[in-house]
């Protein structure tokens, strides 16, 4: 509970709560871009003239909509990272021992959900089936190689 200087008093949220919020307004605004690009794409096919081609096989469809921008991208591109969300991703995930929280009742530790942000930051859920919490990480890559810094790490 806070003060708000006037004797009343308001609960104060956790870093859990602000870390999630945060979360939801990125994606909110992704999907509002993503749905702007969409419309243009769409005025842009009426108008443009349809050449059947064989398409090449896609790739898999990630987890949920990339918050990295084209620069991060490229950046991230320059520094040794081929398809940087997923190898973010699949690094942080082999990186159990980040977790600063031991499993409980028999379980291990493990990156339930992962969020790859903007700024070089990435958002994780981790449990053990038992317990588990969210994660702030910083990260920076170099020569491919990927480090990573816990910034915040909570049990629910």
């Amino acid at each position: 509970m806070s003060d708000d200087g006037n004797g009343r008093s308001f609960p104060v949220p956790s870093i859990g709560f602000l870390l999630l919020l945060a979360l939801a307004v990125l994606l909110l605004a992704d999907d509002i871009r993503l749905r702007r690009v969409a419309g243009e794409r769409d005025e842009a096919a009426e108008t443009a003239e349809v050449v059947p081609l064989d398409e090449p096989e896609k790739p898999p469809e990630p987890e949920h909509p990339s918050l990295l921008s084209d620069i991060e991208i490229r950046l991230l591109h320059k520094w040794g990272l081929e398809d940087p969300e997923r190898e973010l991703i699949a690094d942080l995930r082999s990186h159990t021992e980040l977790i600063p929280f031991d499993a409980v009742l028999g379980g291990t530790m493990f990156f339930s959900l992962v969020f790859v942000l903007p700024g070089y930051h990435a958002f994780a859920l981790f449990e053990d089936g038992h317990i588990g919490g969210p994660m702030l990480l910083r990260f920076e890559v170099k020569d491919g190689a990927i480090n990573w810094t816990v910034l915040h790490a909570s049990l629910d």
